[in-house]
């Protein structure tokens, strides 16, 4: 189900599995994925940087200790997003050039 608030669509699964899920993001085509390790193949196949959060992060070091409740978990958790943000737009352009 999708509905829009905004211009900007929520998208809803109720009930779902991941080949479901894979054909949705296929077809929202986000800039970015939040999740834990379990959506890296999604996110490999499309081409879509994850933000790995949750249980279970099996592929990080130090992810259980990683904290994202409260404001400084906030805080962090908006770092790493803008960080991976900025990760892509890197890897897609020319890059730059004092870096």
């Amino acid at each position: 189900m999708q509905r829009l608030y905004g211009g900007s669509p929520e998208i809803l699964l109720d009930d779902t599995d991941f080949e479901a899920l894979r054909q949705v993001v296929a077809e929202a085509q986000p800039d970015i994925l939040i999740g834990n390790s379990k959506g890296y193949s999604l996110a490999r196949a499309l081409s879509i940087p994850l933000v790995r959060v949750g249980f279970p992060i099996h592929d990080r070091f130090g992810a259980a200790r990683v904290q994202v409740c409260g404001y400084r978990g906030t805080q962090m958790l908006f770092d790493r997003v803008v960080n991976t943000v900025i990760e892509k737009r890197q890897a897609e352009s020319i890059g730059y050039p004092y870096m």
